[in-house]
């Protein structure tokens, strides 16, 4: 029996976070050897030079979030709260800010390949935080309660976006309807 790989050598995108990583996500939060991810990749996909330079810059992204003492005390094992904001870290890093004040004046949007994640809504002063696409996966893979999954977010987005940010609250609808015409 031949196994296919899969080609993805002819697209200019950066596929890390869309096709790869959903796949290999313990792999890669997990693993201490690029070269054997690389390797567990080319196992199944066909990548063109520039992915696999993203790829590296992903992972080496990862290793240094890993390794800054701040986060972490080097004679520590890594605790899934820990593991929790390295996945968000990279989450934040997709996440693209947008705002329409004429139609949502008192709302931040944060998107990801162009789907609403979070709002930050200033008139109830919550930030909505999508429940299928980032809430979930805090329990499901890290074994997150409520307040650890909500402390986590408030601080990494005031953190990373400089910003105040509000208590995270879950929105259980499909964020994007009604939104479509939100620019920068």
């Amino acid at each position: 029996m031949e196994i296919k790989k899969i080609d993805y050598s002819k697209s200019t995108e950066d596929i890390f976070y869309k096709i790869l990583y959903p796949i290999y996500a313990r792999e890669f939060l997990f693993g201490d050897d690029y070269e054997s991810f690389a390797l567990t990749i080319s196992a199944n996909f066909i990548l063109n030079s520039k992915q696999w330079d993203c790829i590296l810059k992903h992972w080496e992204e990862k290793e240094t979030i890993l390794t800054n003492e701040e986060l972490f005390n080097s004679t520590e094992t890594i605790s899934s709260d820990d593991s929790a904001k390295v996945w968000f870290k990279e989450k934040l890093n997709q996440m693209e800010i947008k705002e329409d004040r004429k139609e949502h004046p008192y709302s931040i949007f944060f998107f990801i390949d162009d789907k609403i994640v979070m709002e930050q809504d200033e008139k109830n002063e919550a930030l909505w935080v999508d429940y299928m696409k980032i809430w979930t996966y805090f329990h499901s893979e890290f074994n997150l309660n409520y307040n650890e999954t909500s402390d986590l977010i408030k601080g990494m987005v005031e953190e990373h976006f400089k910003m105040r940010s509000f208590t995270p609250s879950l929105k259980e609808v499909d964020m994007g309807l009604g939104w479509k015409n939100i620019s920068k």
